[in-house]
């Protein structure tokens, strides 16, 4: 059981997680979700004991992790973001290094160790040095330190982020894999990706936790709608007057899970009905000497919430429900 009470944590004036406070059962695949700097790397370090809370507490199977923190992680293995490697030494190298400071005896830090290479598949890079490793290799190697020790629940920063489409799907039926056996609680600025990997979901917006439940609950109170993310290169205000031109779409907002960059404008669009205005959309835009980087279309229920949730004066969503308190005996 992991339990979360009146978690905050300051940087001066600023209020990076405000006063939150959950319980998450053993057994599941968790996701955190949020957009770029709502507080989830913050959140998932202070659990991990890797940062001190300005207030409030995180206990792990009855362990203060603040109190008693060699204890508390000898239970967790972390992949934080970046993955925090040693470019000099070769993955075998690495991984021992972790056995030992994990105070693993040799013979179990060797036994450990090839049972990981093995599960991770990482047998043709072990004697390779980091620096030559691709980033999905590297993204292999740290979910390989962080089941050294055996851990009983696994933490993971946006295990994906960076990588290639392909490279991100395979990582994910890696972490389908650790779940069969283990608790993973991961963050992801991404609906889709927490639908298709978690059972449960806790939604982070601007440090306050504003959603906590079960997808399939989630789901029953969602109503369905359409949603488009678009990316865009150009001037900003004509992309917004070219799509406030398009009679299909009911309204549009900056997309919340992608990162702000110079020149690159991101959209959330929800349709008035199921029609796919996606080539009117692209055409205009062109059209309008913009350059369209990316568009999808979803109508996956937690897009929609995520994106309803995380509008300016909506209302936080109901708290838990009948699964949820299931899982918090």
């Amino acid at each position: 059981m992991i339990e979360v009470k009146n978690l905050t944590k300051r940087y001066g004036n600023h209020v990076a997680i405000n006063d939150i406070s959950f319980k998450l059962a053993n057994g599941k695949i968790y996701g955190i979700l949020g957009s770029y700097h709502s507080g989830k790397t913050t959140l998932l370090n202070m659990m991990t004991g890797c940062s001190s809370p300005s207030e409030g507490n995180v206990n792990i199977n009855g362990f203060d992790i603040s109190k008693d923190p060699i204890r508390t992680k000898k239970i967790i293995g972390f992949l934080p973001d970046p993955v925090p490697l040693y470019p000099e030494m070769t993955a075998f190298e690495f991984l021992s290094f972790v056995a030992r400071a994990k105070g693993l005896a040799v013979d179990q830090a060797y036994r450990q160790i090839a049972e990981v290479i093995e599960f991770v598949q990482l047998d043709d890079s072990r004697n390779k040095m980091i620096m030559n490793l691709p980033l999905q290799i590297k993204k292999r190697l740290g979910i390989a330190q962080a089941l050294l020790g055996n851990p009983e629940i696994v933490f993971m920063d946006e295990p994906t982020s960076g990588l290639a489409p392909e490279d991100a799907g395979e990582m994910r039926d890696l972490i389908r894999k650790i779940g069969e056996f283990k608790t993973v609680i991961l963050t992801s600025p991404d609906p889709s990706e927490i639908a298709g990997l978690c059972e449960q979901v806790l939604i982070l917006n601007e440090g306050s936790l504003i959603a906590n439940d079960t997808l399939d609950h989630l789901k029953s109170q969602t109503v369905p709608k359409f949603i488009i993310t678009l990316s865009v290169k150009g001037d900003k205000e004509t992309a917004i007057s070219i799509l406030d031109q398009i009679d299909e779409i009911q309204a549009f907002s900056d997309d919340p899970s992608k990162p702000a960059r110079r020149g690159d404008c991101h959209f959330r669009l929800e349709l008035k009905d199921e029609s796919d205005p996606r080539e009117k959309i692209v055409s205009n835009l062109i059209a309008g000497g913009c350059s369209v980087v990316s568009i999808s279309l979803s109508d996956s229920f937690l897009d929609v919430l995520f994106w309803e949730l995380t509008q300016p004066n909506a209302e936080p969503a109901a708290q838990g429900g009948p699964e949820q308190e299931e899982t918090e005996e």
